[in-house]
C-alpha cells in the first residue's frame, strides 16, 4: 500500500514513516504542505499516486509558537472549559436527558425516535450522560443551523426508525412463522412416530 502522509511539523512525519517502516507491504512518501497535494498529484500518472492519504488536521500558521506554547494554551482552555461547565451546572440542568429517560422507559413511548437540541453543545455535558443518551438512541443537533437543516435531520431519523420498526416487524413475524412451523413438524413427528410404534 503506497502512503502519502502530509504533516507541517517534519519531526512527526518522520516518525509516521518510521512507525510504518516496519510494515513490509507499507510505502510512506511525505509532503509538508496541505495547501499543494491537489496540484502536485494532478501532475502525476495515474500509476504514481498513492493508495491512501493521510493528512495532518493542523498546520502551524505562526512558526513562533512551540509544542510547549501549543500544550500550554490546551491546558488553559482545558482548565477554563471545566470552570465553565461548573458554572453552567449551577444555572441549568440538562433536563431534556430526564425526558428521555421517562419517554424511553415508558411503553407507549419508548419507540418514539428523540433528537436533544442545545445552544451550548455536547462538550458541556459529562461523558457518562452523553454515553447513556446515546445508548438510548437519542440524537443530537445545534441549535440554529437552520429549518432545512433541522427537517431533513428529523426526517432521516424519522425514516431509520421506521426501518428499524419494519425490520423488528418482520423478525418477529419470521420467529412466529418458524415457532409455528417447529409445532407443526414436531406434531406430524408425534403422529407418525405413533402410527409406526403401533
Amino acid at each position: 500500500m503506497n502512503v502519502l502522509y502530509i504533516d507541517d511539523e517534519k519531526e512527526a512525519a518522520k516518525k509516521f514513516a518510521s512507525d510504518f517502516a516496519l510494515f513490509e507491504d507499507v510505502s510512506v512518501s511525505l509532503m509538508t504542505k496541505a495547501n499543494d497535494v491537489s496540484r502536485k498529484l494532478i501532475q502525476r500518472k495515474k500509476t504514481d499516486l498513492p493508495d491512501i492519504i493521510v493528512i495532518d488536521l493542523y498546520a502551524k500558521t505562526d512558526p513562533s509558537i512551540t509544542e510547549d506554547r501549543v500544550d500550554e494554551l490546551i491546558e488553559e482552555i482545558e482548565k477554563k472549559r471545566l470552570e465553565l461547565k461548573e458554572e453552567v451546572k449551577k444555572m441549568r440542568t440538562p433536563v431534556g436527558v430526564a425526558a428521555l429517560k421517562q419517554l424511553k422507559i415508558t411503553h407507549k413511548t419508548k419507540k418514539i425516535p428523540v433528537i436533544l437540541r442545545t445552544r451550548e453543545g455536547l462538550a458541556l455535558l459529562q461523558d457518562s450522560v452523553l454515553s447513556e443518551t446515546n445508548k438510548l438512541g437519542a440524537q443530537w443537533t445545534l441549535k440554529g443551523r437552520g429549518a432545512e437543516f433541522e427537517l431533513n435531520l428529523m426526517q432521516k431519523v424519522f425514516d431509520d426508525s421506521e426501518e428499524d420498526k419494519n425490520k423488528a416487524s418482520r423478525e418477529v413475524k419470521l420467529t412466529a412463522w418458524g415457532a409455528l412451523g417447529g409445532a407443526v413438524v414436531g406434531f406430524a413427528l408425534t403422529l407418525v412416530t405413533a402410527f409406526l410404534t403401533k
